[in-house]
């Protein structure tokens, strides 16, 4: 894809939401709600960076604590914005502030990650609502909400 939008765009949230829809899990004043934030993406204020190697379904339960460190598991890996993995970090379970820290050695995080740490997460809970049902609805109305 030729920038981060148009990758986001086609290959997170089209898909997501597409998906969602199929399975019927997913109210008509919703869809349009994640169509118009499709939408406004492209004016919106994303910083540019290159792409990095994400885990892709970065949360707690797919991280392992063993002797030897932190070992990663279930990943569905991608080129894309590095804060978009520290954004799904959170999304279900939240998890030690050492770990922000830990990152901040390595990376700068983004003075304007916190307002778009839910925008990275609306594919999640899209799918999140397609394959378990609507109990992820209302943490995908909070961020559509903001961003809407």
């Amino acid at each position: 894809m030729p920038d981060w939008i148009s990758f986001f765009t086609e290959r997170r949230l089209w898909p997501s939401l597409s998906y969602a829809i199929h399975t019927g899990h997913l109210p008509s004043q919703v869809i349009q709600q994640v169509e118009k934030l499709i939408a406004r993406l492209p004016g919106m204020d994303i910083p540019i960076s290159p792409p990095v190697l994400l885990h892709g379904d970065a949360q707690a339960n797919n991280y392992i604590s063993t002797a030897a460190g932190a070992v990663v598991i279930d990943p569905a890996v991608y080129y894309g914005l590095a804060e978009v993995d520290l954004a799904h970090l959170e999304t279900f379970q939240k998890v030690p502030s050492v770990v922000f820290e830990g990152y901040r050695e390595i990376l700068p995080i983004d003075a304007g990650f916190e307002e778009r740490r839910d925008l990275w997460r609306i594919p999640a809970y899209l799918l999140c609502i397609a394959i378990e049902g609507q109990g992820y609805l209302p943490g995908l109305k909070q961020a559509l909400e903001k961003y809407i």
